[in-house]
């Protein structure tokens, strides 16, 4: 068996790659194998759409999104891609120059804004379950954008590369990131409220009225900001 695998919830079957490229599902009801009819190929990286009948795939060929009872290419390739992952009616992928881009789960045209993840290739790339947040990792940074507007979501997480395989994961509710580094595992906390939780006990404090003008400003008015968190 490859190291490529994907779950798809709505047949209840998991796809992977053999590491001579051919492809099979397996049924988790029956735990019946069966090649599929997908070319060989070598493939990075696949992600099934929401509803089971089409995988986005990246290989030597590029991304393409192809019917998985028939094998039939429906979009693509697209040349330049590293990863992929797919969230309702788009598929977010990664290139070689660290671009990430939001594209149509039908056609593989773009429908969203392109985003910056550094200047090298975007090995991975995961979608939070409600399609708002994407973690791309590229080398040793990992960044977290919002899909809607496009914006990234705060600096930068410098990762130390790992002596084994990279790879990370970001839960469902996009809350918690983890990511393998040189010294094992570490799960980093995405929750905002935890901030604010962490912070105020540090500070031990609320806000001053400079500190509010500098950091919150008009967002919102003047009040106590720890009483409630701490």
């Amino acid at each position: 068996v490859g190291s490529i695998v994907d779950y798809d919830p709505v047949h209840r079957r998991l796809f992977f790659w053999a590491v001579d490229g051919t492809s099979y599902l397996l049924d988790v009801a029956s735990r019946r194998f069966t090649r599929t009819a997908l070319p060989a190929m070598p493939a990075r990286a696949t992600a099934f759409t929401a509803d089971g009948e089409r995988l986005a795939v990246v290989s030597n060929g590029g991304l393409s999104l192809i019917d998985v009872d028939n094998g039939k290419t429906i979009a693509g390739p697209r040349l330049g891609f590293e990863s992929v992952d797919v969230s309702g009616g788009v598929v977010v992928a990664g290139d070689r120059i660290g671009r990430v881009h939001v594209l149509d789960a039908l056609t593989l045209e773009p429908v969203g804004p392109t985003l910056s993840s550094g200047s090298g290739p975007v090995q991975e790339i995961e979608i939070s379950a409600g399609g708002d947040v994407a973690m791309a990792r590229s080398g040793d940074a990992v960044r977290l954008f919002d899909l809607a507007s496009g914006v990234q979501l705060g600096r930068a997480i410098t990762v130390p590369r790992a002596d084994t395989e990279e790879g990370s994961a970001l839960r469902p509710d996009g809350k918690r990131l983890a990511v393998t580094a040189d010294a094992g595992l570490a799960i980093w906390n995405l929750d905002p409220n935890d901030w604010a939780r962490g912070a105020c006990r540090l500070a031990g404090r609320d806000l001053t009225h400079d500190e509010w003008d500098s950091y919150i400003g008009d967002l919102a008015p003047f009040h106590a900001t720890c009483d409630a968190r701490s």
